[in-house]
């Protein structure tokens, strides 16, 4: 039985390590698209829980028997033995409790990301709308339209407008409207 779990502390350091990895990279954002190997890991990992529960089981049965038939020996191996197994079963539920926490910094950083973007987009939408209308009004074609029928007309539009434009520039900077 001693055979079935001798080398499983150093694949649970190997996996330690490698949560360490993507915890670093994560923080300095320079983690790729990993989605299959945290997906890969929390199926080895749920793999190695089960199979040290069972071992467990299987152990604790083992040491029924040998309770009845009073062999001390036996008992004490059996008892070390599920105790190592237990150890090993909760160094994998903490393995994969650090695995959810990097997948949650992921999550945040995809999120910080997005929030980023509908940041930039939403100053980008509110420079260009009132622009937007300008433009409209102006392109319909009214008879009576006052500055159609003046030479300065459309010069004074779009200083209008670049005018409208720096103040709004202005106004989003003054007031940190979008900023963190």
């Amino acid at each position: 039985m001693e055979y079935l779990v001798r080398e499983d502390l150093y694949i649970l350091q190997g996996y330690e390590k490698t949560l360490a990895d993507f915890a670093s990279k994560m923080e300095s954002d320079k983690i790729s698209n990993t989605s299959q190997d945290f997906l890969y890991m929390r199926n080895e990992l749920n793999a190695l829980f089960i199979y040290y529960e069972q071992l467990a089981n299987m152990a604790q049965t083992i040491e029924q028997v040998v309770i009845q038939s009073e062999d001390e020996t036996a008992q004490t191996l059996l008892s070390l033995y599920i105790q190592r197994v237990n150890h090993l079963a909760s160094i994998t539920h903490a393995q994969k409790e650090s695995l959810t926490q990097v997948l949650d910094m992921k999550q945040a950083k995809l999120s910080e990301r997005q929030n980023d973007l509908v940041n930039l987009l939403t100053i980008v939408t509110s420079i260009f709308t009132p622009l937007t209308f300008i433009t409209g009004w102006l392109g319909m074609n009214f008879i009576n339209m006052h500055l159609l029928k003046q030479p300065w007309g459309y010069t004074a539009c779009i200083v209008f407008c670049i005018l409208l434009t720096f103040v709004q520039i202005i106004v989003i900077r003054k007031w940190r409207i979008f900023h963190k």
